[in-house]
């Protein structure tokens, strides 16, 4: 090969080299666009010799909280919505939304939910009432199930009554 040849292959060498990754200025620019998944790898990505490590720690910790509390309005949106309590449904999706931006599916609820609404909409704008939410009244207890669980109290993990 000649001289020229590689000089190329230096400086095609050196033109794919990448500069070095920068997790906690990836974990800012992600949380500065809403982006919680993003910046929760990005942080959970820095060493614990990082200069920046605490600092890294805290900021997971509130993504998390962000996180936690737009799952939890989003759980309640869904139990809201399955009592066909659609514009509290609604508010509680959007409530979500504001505290995480980009979380998954809650546009796609909000949609969902307002189509469903417009069902029950005659066309002089009244609107009729959504069938009502029907429950079972609670059984015998079974082998496996205690006497509070019989009466229809709340089940915690694992099924044990709360």
């Amino acid at each position: 090969m000649t001289r020229g040849g590689w000089a190329v292959v230096g400086l095609l060498f050196t033109a794919c080299q990448t500069v070095p990754q920068d997790p906690f200025g990836d974990a800012q620019a992600a949380l500065q666009h809403g982006d919680l998944l993003t910046a929760l790898v990005a942080l959970d990505q820095i060493p614990v010799g990082h200069p920046c490590y605490p600092e890294a720690r805290a900021a997971a910790g509130g993504v998390e909280r962000q996180m936690r509390k737009s799952h939890e309005l989003l759980l309640g949106g869904l139990w809201l919505r399955s009592e066909w309590r659609d514009e509290e449904a609604i508010l509680s999706f959007q409530r979500a939304q504001s505290v995480w931006p980009a979380i998954p599916g809650v546009s796609e609820l909000i949609a969902a939910t307002q189509s469903r609404m417009q069902l029950f909409v005659h066309g002089d704008g009244r609107k009729a009432a959504p069938p009502s939410v029907v429950t079972r009244p609670p059984g015998p207890a079974s082998e496996g199930q205690s006497a509070a669980a019989a009466e229809g109290a709340p089940l915690g993990f694992w099924g044990k009554p709360m």
